[in-house]
């Protein structure tokens, strides 16, 4: 099965007055987080590397709600423990899946917060196999 991702990772939100905006991620840190759990996210597992989510997609196994809902957090877990081992400069404390839809048989959107004590951005991913 071929696959390829597109993900769309340029909004922040930030705290206003009114309540929450979208706004272009400023602090480098907090997009660095962002960029190194979507690139894990989306790759093929391999080694300690890489995401089952994308496996799993690949090769047919997600087909129901609850499928997305389960996988997509074991493989967060698993990317926010090894992203803790490294030591990074800001290291999500959670990932929530916030929303979902399958587009097509073989496409997912995913909406994705990232909460770290410095901040939260949303990574909004394209997944299709």
């Amino acid at each position: 099965t071929e696959w390829s991702t597109v993900a769309l990772i340029d909004i922040d939100l930030a705290t206003t007055p009114q309540g929450y905006e979208f706004v272009a991620p400023t602090d480098i840190n907090i997009v660095r987080m962002k960029n190194r759990f979507v690139v894990q996210f989306l790759s093929r597992t391999s080694g300690s590397r890489g995401s089952f989510f994308i496996d799993e997609l690949a090769a047919g196994r997600i087909r129901t709600n609850a499928d997305i809902v389960q996988i997509f957090a074991l493989s967060a877990n698993a990317i926010l423990a090894e992203m803790r081992d490294l030591a990074l400069e800001i290291v999500p404390i959670q990932a929530t899946l916030q929303s979902f839809t399958f587009l097509a048989p073989q496409t997912v959107r995913l909406v994705v917060i990232l909460q770290a004590i410095e901040g939260t951005v949303i990574a909004s991913l394209d997944v299709v196999t």
